[in-house]
């Protein structure tokens, strides 16, 4: 939810900065019922989704907001790796051990063991099969096939 007025900044230049940083994400904009209608259209041009009007009224406002997140659909989870972190469960998904891993993106063998650790520990699983299932429920296979 976005407010039209902002201390530091006009609420449709948030919702324009907000469209590029994340273009994907539900916008829902707050404002006084007697803001000009063409304000209104504005903000809806520029990317918000809906517009719920002041006095906010909470069960309007949960309608909206799940008016919203109906049309984007399910969230997709974040891969919480860094993409080394992926390159290297993407060696581990192909069956390749540590040593090869290490040799495949010219690493020493201890700079696979250490972020391995911290790989199964950021994904919340132990062991490497674990992890790459993990990873790609979560998408990163998909995200590592892009890059």
């Amino acid at each position: 939810m976005v407010g039209l007025s902002l201390p530091d900044l006009c609420g449709i230049q948030c919702i324009e900065a907000l469209r590029l940083l994340r273009p994907g994400l539900g916008i829902v904009l707050t404002a006084a019922a007697i803001t000009d209608p063409s304000v209104l259209r504005r903000a809806l041009a520029v990317g918000a989704d809906e517009v719920c009007l002041k006095p906010l009224d909470a069960e309007r406002c949960l309608e909206l907001l799940w008016s919203v997140a109906a049309r984007l659909g399910p969230a997709r989870p974040r891969v919480p790796l860094t993409p080394r972190e992926g390159d290297m469960l993407a060696c581990r998904a192909r069956g390749l051990a540590y040593k090869q891993i290490a040799g495949e993106l010219g690493m020493s063998l201890s700079l696979v063991k250490k972020p391995m650790q911290r790989i199964y520990t950021k994904l919340g699983v132990h062991g490497s099969v674990a992890a790459v299932n993990r990873w790609c429920e979560l998408g990163g296979a998909r995200e590592a096939g892009d890059r």
